[in-house]
């Protein structure tokens, strides 16, 4: 990783919640980070890139293997911005709910991989 200093501690952030139930992605607003630490950000991130098209790719490829282990969904609709922060606190808590680490993992849990993005349905704008 290059980035370096005070911009590393958003991106540690994010590690250091990864071990228990994976809320790696919890990170303050980005309007709130610096200009340091969005870069950061968005370094770590694209790093992550590859990796996650490698899940994606295996879930297409083996989602029949795995049963009532590997299951998609997709939506659309129409939702205000207080909607998506409502929801998108909601999807966490469920994580927190379901999800256990792995030193209290009950029998038979599985580590799972979830993804959950939303993006609106229109390319960014100049000023976006």
């Amino acid at each position: 990783m290059k980035a370096q200093g005070a911009s590393c501690a958003v991106v540690r952030q994010h590690e250091a919640t990864a071990p228990e139930i994976g809320l790696r992605e919890r990170p303050a607003r980005i309007d709130s980070l610096s200009a340091a630490e969005r870069a950061a950000l968005d370094e770590w991130r694209a790093g992550q890139i590859p990796g996650e098209l490698a899940l994606v790719n295996r879930f297409v490829r083996d989602v029949r293997k795995h049963g009532g282990w590997a299951k998609a969904s997709r939506a659309s609709g129409y939702y205000t911005a207080e909607d998506l922060d409502a929801f998108f606190d909601e999807y966490s808590e469920l994580l927190a709910k379901y999800g256990h680490g792995r030193q209290d993992a009950p029998p038979g849990a599985r580590l799972m991989q979830l993804r959950m993005f939303y993006i609106p349905d229109e390319p960014a704008g100049p000023d976006s």
